[in-house]
């Protein structure tokens, strides 16, 4: 299934614009709730055999640690696609320099229309990245694999950072704010060659079924540029409303 390209990088443009853009050269931008939109879907959970409850919260928070530390690394989503083979995974040591190029290159496209920034971004995102992975297991960084039909050469094609809850928190997210201590997802690029292929839908698949497994609260949110129609029209296909028309959704969760 095509899909339009796709870019969540509004995490990274609220932490690296401004160290690229110096305030008095920053164009006049209009009011946050014009540039994007929160959007949140309430997520289905199959019901659990068996949840033991801590006796202090002390303990329900090493509990519930450990169970997502020994999530994580198991945790894979495979996809033959009608044009070649994707798996998605928690991103290894060895695809960090090939993560924060791909999101470097899909920010700078982003925000300037051309590749004039990549080296400076490149350094700024992995220091961002490798601040954010020191989060792990509130927090993970997925990257997607994609082999084309008939061939046995893999390459990255995308990637999505999730937060699980507060301890995992981006505290640069734009506004309007998620509320506090709710699955949250962001910098969700695909590789511009790779893109309507269907890649980013699966992604976005990926992302929630971790959600679920990290056995967290359901209402996921994510922001999304109100000019980017095609990856709008996609959320909304996937059961995803914008809590900017709709109200405080979290109040009644």
């Amino acid at each position: 299934m095509a899909v339009p390209p796709t870019s969540l990088l509004l995490s990274l443009d609220s932490t690296l614009q401004p160290l690229l853009l110096p305030s008095s050269s920053r164009p006049p931008r209009p009011s946050p709730s014009f540039l994007s939109r929160r959007l949140i879907r309430v997520l289905s959970r199959r019901p659990l055999i068996s949840t033991p409850i801590p006796a202090t919260v002390s303990q329900a928070v090493t509990v519930a640690s450990t169970s997502r530390s020994s999530t994580l690394p198991d945790f894979k989503r495979t996809h033959n696609l009608t044009h070649g083979f994707l798996e998605i995974r928690p991103m290894n040591e060895a695809e960090l320099d090939e993560t924060v190029k791909l999101l470097a290159e899909s920010f700078s496209d982003a925000m300037f229309g051309s590749d004039r920034c990549v080296p400076l971004l490149i350094f700024l995102v992995k220091q961002y990245i490798l601040e954010r992975l020191r989060l792990v297991p509130h927090m993970a960084v997925l990257v997607g694999l994609y082999t084309e039909k008939n061939s046995d050469v893999s390459q990255l094609a995308c990637t999505a950072e999730v937060s699980f809850n507060d301890l995992g928190a981006n505290t640069a997210c734009p506004t309007p704010q998620p509320p506090a201590g709710y699955p949250y997802i962001c910098n969700m690029t695909t590789k511009k060659s790779l893109r309507r292929k269907g890649i980013a839908w699966h992604v976005l698949r990926a992302c929630e079924d971790l959600i679920l497994q990290m056995e967290v609260k359901t209402a996921v949110y994510l922001h999304c540029r109100v000019v980017d129609k095609g990856p709008l029209a996609m959320y909304t296909k996937a059961g995803y409303k914008s809590t900017d028309m709709t109200g405080s959704d979290e109040d009644s969760l």
